[in-house]
């Protein structure tokens, strides 16, 4: 059997797995970095409620992320992805409240009107605290159809989030 013992002594540099969550470390997303699973976990959620109507600010934890793992990219990519789904989230409840009120309602057409006259490119201001959340109910309300509203919200977001992480590289 020295095939069986060989697989067992093996020393092939090509199989190394870094071990992950042992003995008080923290599993790291990206080899080599101090970026933590936990931390964008935390990150992730932070950024989805954000994007709700509770009254959270993302910018704060996606700076310390970055500062403590010394990388902007990945930080900046899971709040962002965070963000645009709490955003969805309170479009998709705009619109199914929206299917409650009568199609003929004058408050209906007063918020399709209200957000035409601006038209979708508005969406890129989402990320500014309670204009935002408001903007993106009116776009559901609205009935803005979602991959316009998904490639707007998210191109503001995403904006935010690269001048969030430029700030913080700049005065570290």
């Amino acid at each position: 059997c020295q095939g069986a013992s060989r697989s067992w002594h093996s020393h092939d540099t090509r199989t190394k797995r870094k071990p992950s969550a042992v003995a008080g470390q923290q599993s790291t997303i990206v080899r080599g970095s101090n970026l933590s699973t936990v931390a964008l976990v935390i990150l992730f959620a932070w950024s989805f409620a954000a994007a709700t109507i509770l009254p959270l600010a993302s910018e704060v934890p996606l700076a310390v992320v970055i500062r403590q793992s010394g990388q902007w990219h990945v930080p900046v990519a899971v709040a962002t992805i965070g963000n645009v789904l709490g955003a969805c989230t309170t479009y998709w409840l705009a619109k199914a409240a929206t299917a409650a009120v009568p199609s003929g309602s004058a408050r209906a057409r007063q918020v399709a009107t209200r957000l035409a006259s601006y038209g979708p490119p508005v969406l890129l201001l989402s990320w500014v605290p309670i204009i935002g959340d408001v903007l993106v109910a009116l776009a559901g309300a609205a009935g803005v159809p979602f991959v316009t509203f998904v490639v707007w919200v998210s191109l503001g977001k995403l904006g935010r989030y690269i001048a969030v992480a430029l700030a913080v590289a700049a005065t570290s």
